[in-house]
């Protein structure tokens, strides 16, 4: 996860205001064509080659000049933003290989929080491309990140970042899922008996609030549009997901030092989803935060859910070389399982689940992911669908 070497947060707000006037169409936010210098409008380059010249009048898909990226990273300037609000960023891309895209995201203190990471595919000729991300729960000001494959070159132009309407991200998730194969899953029968208040708020179109807590897996599967596909399936309701993640954590971390007040109370979940690939086995720790949980919150509603995507691979390959206290067996799933039931907390299996799609897939595997732990948007159109499967009426 790259940071870039930027000015002050009290700088870049300067010109914030700045780009938020600057948008040809409503509700865009942050819009650059290149033709002028970035940096005088508040880009940033972490260099990869001191030689290199990053601005470049080489390729440009509309005027003279592009952003070019060899083994280092843009970073746009800062742009405020509502948490939970969806955006929807463009741009155009000549590269040889796939590159990476992020937005990342600061609080009202300019700390970081959980990021949203995904990849564009490769063009010998300009390819256009259009991602949507929703802003943190405590998210104040976004910056997007764009870069290269490593070894590679990218070429940037017409760049915008817009606000997007809840319907036009789920359509647009729609189309993103018309690129894979479809999936078949059936919803499990007894999903609602352990979580009923859960049914019943969206039974009667209550704001329901998920808190996702876990590793970058979960924040893969938290930042897909899910919550929108579940809204159609439950007319009038509205969901908020917040993603409550640190990379490569599990509850081993979160039950120390009282850190379940600040990553799940204080965040007052009607539901609570901890999941992810790195519990390392520990059910133990699964069960101090679930204790912790309801020592504060006796009623508090919780769904164990295992990790999607992950070290495991592809499953039409030779399995990896075992990741001891990483990689989940089946043994852990049934002993989640059993937890789950113990503790009265709801259960889904997204790793058997994923497993399987990826297993009768006819798309190569890295076609859904951005790298080879993570999703990429196609991934993330599956985990979506996943996770709706599991809250459909």
């Amino acid at each position: 996860m790259g940071s870039g070497r930027c000015a002050p947060m009290g700088a870049w707000l300067g010109i914030v205001g700045l780009f938020m006037t600057m948008g040809a169409q409503a509700g865009t936010v942050l819009q650059d064509d290149f033709e002028e210098l970035p940096y005088a409008r508040g880009w940033t380059y972490e260099k990869g080659s001191p030689q290199e010249e990053p601005w470049s009048g080489d390729f440009a898909a509309a005027g003279s000049h592009s952003l070019k990226a060899a083994g280092g990273q843009w970073f746009s300037p800062p742009f405020l933003v509502k948490p939970f609000q969806w955006y929807r960023v463009s741009f155009q891309t000549r590269a040889g290989k796939p590159g990476l895209w992020a937005a990342l995201f600061q609080d009202r203190d300019n700390a970081e929080l959980p990021d949203h990471y995904s990849q564009f595919d490769a063009g010998d000729s300009w390819v256009r491309h259009e991602f949507c991300f929703r802003a943190k729960a405590l998210a104040r000001s976004c910056r997007i990140m764009l870069t290269a494959a490593e070894n590679g070159v990218a070429y940037f132009d017409a760049f915008e970042v817009r606000t997007a309407e809840r319907s036009d991200v789920a359509a647009w998730s729609d189309a993103v899922y018309a690129t894979v194969p479809p999936l078949h899953v059936t919803s499990p029968a007894d999903r609602w008996s352990l979580l009923p208040n859960t049914k019943r708020m969206l039974d009667e179109a209550k704001p329901l609030r998920v808190v996702m807590l876990g590793d970058s897996i979960i924040n893969d599967t938290g930042s897909s549009p899910w919550e929108l596909l579940v809204e159609r399936e439950w007319e009038d309701t509205r969901i908020e997901v917040v993603t409550s993640v640190r990379g490569g954590t599990g509850c081993w971390w979160y039950r120390e030092e009282n850190r379940v007040k600040s990553y799940v109370l204080d965040h007052k979940p009607d539901l609570l989803i901890i999941g992810g690939i790195s519990q390392k086995g520990d059910l133990a720790a699964i069960q101090a935060v679930i204790d912790q949980v309801r020592a504060a919150r006796p009623q508090q509603e919780i769904l164990l859910m295992t990790g999607p995507v992950g070290f495991y691979g592809d499953p039409r390959r030779p399995p990896p070389e075992p990741k001891p206290g990483v990689m989940p067996s089946p043994e852990y799933i049934q002993k989640l399982a059993a937890l789950a039931t113990e503790q009265g907390c709801g259960f889904y299996d997204m790793e058997t689940l994923w497993k399987a799609y990826i297993g009768t897939s006819e798309k190569p595997y890295e076609y859904f992911l951005r790298d080879p732990v993570h999703a990429n948007d196609r991934g993330r159109a599956v985990l979506a669908r996943l996770m709706e499967s599991f809250f459909k009426s």
